[in-house]
């Protein structure tokens, strides 16, 4: 196990998901055909491989071209920058259960919850404002900058709050990812050919339109990824960084709204993410953190009153410092 002493959460976390990602897309081999599952299991077993072998090399090596800032910074914070690329991976296995996506199942679900379906239905209800929407679409495109909060604790020195942020965080959106790839929802914009596509105000809109056709994947709407993820950088912020909570909440907020308001999601995608959100901050995560890694427990999750004294840089066990 020497070998991989350095392996963090966030590297452990990744690796389980790559493993399990690939069992199943390889275990429907059958339904996906060969070419599919060779592909899709293939890369997962490649992000495996890297987990697994290059980055404890990476952490073993002491050449300048490896314990460069860049480098480094690339090393600790491949599963954010991975996250794009997982969930789009979703897509073409999305049926490897399931041949027909569930869309229809989750308007009625809708539709009991609030008697209208708001992921097709609200913007319309409120009036299709010009500046709503565009703002709308403004907050929706906010979602790619959730990750703020490891890269905040990294860039700080919090050796343990980066750890435990971006555990909770590939925790969420690893979940996510697993669920979209078994249980295909293509959302309001993709099943339902009345709605005309994305919502489109203004130059806002219009661009969020052009960037998220190539962006969103159909299939992969339940659970809301941007809602779980939005809500898990926000309950976070409120343990972690109380300060920073009160400032950053409109625009989590105005997020979660805009994944309906904009014909994104149904209601009930939007539901559930928010719900995987509140179970792995308050009762999963920090569970299974308690239990495998003790010893980079955050004071402030710990429960500890006291503000967490700053921690080492996040820096390989074995490198040596520069500072």
């Amino acid at each position: 196990m020497k070998y991989w002493k350095t392996l963090n959460p966030p590297d452990i976390i990744t690796a389980v998901l790559c493993a399990v990602a690939a069992f199943l897309i390889f275990s429907r081999m059958g339904t996906l055909g060969f070419a599919t599952a060779a592909t899709y299991g293939g890369y997962y077993l490649l992000v495996l491989a890297f987990v697994l072998a290059i980055v404890p090399l990476m952490d073993r090596t002491k050449h300048w071209s490896i314990q460069n800032p860049v480098v480094r910074f690339v090393r600790y914070l491949y599963p954010a920058i991975m996250l794009g690329v997982f969930f789009n991976w979703t897509q073409p296995v999305s049926h490897m259960f399931f041949a027909e996506p569930f869309d229809a199942l989750m308007i009625k679900a809708d539709m009991w919850l609030f008697g209208f379906s708001p992921g097709r239905d609200l913007a319309g209800m409120l009036g299709n404002n010009y500046f709503l929407s565009e703002y709308m679409n403004l907050s929706y495109l906010s979602y790619y900058l959730t990750p703020w909060l490891p890269i905040y604790f990294y860039f700080a020195g919090k050796r343990k709050e980066f750890y435990y942020s971006a555990f909770v965080a590939c925790l969420v959106m690893y979940t996510c990812f697993i669920v979209q790839s078994v249980f295909p929802v293509e959302g309001p914009i993709y099943n339902d050919a009345s709605i005309g596509g994305h919502l489109v105000a203004g130059p806002i809109s219009a661009f969020a339109a052009n960037f998220l056709s190539g962006a969103d994947v159909p299939g992969s709407a339940m659970p809301s990824g941007h809602v779980a993820g939005t809500m898990t950088i926000f309950f976070l912020t409120w343990i972690m960084f109380r300060k920073a909570f009160w400032v950053t909440a409109p625009v989590w907020i105005s997020l979660c709204i805009s994944t309906v308001y904009g014909h994104f999601h149904y209601a009930i995608d939007a539901v559930v993410g928010f719900g995987m959100a509140v179970m792995a901050v308050y009762v999963v995560a920090p569970a299974l953190y308690a239990r495998f890694f003790p010893e980079l427990m955050p004071d402030a999750v710990a429960g500890s009153r006291k503000p967490s004294p700053d921690s080492p840089p996040v820096t390989a066990p074995n490198a040596k410092k520069t500072h």
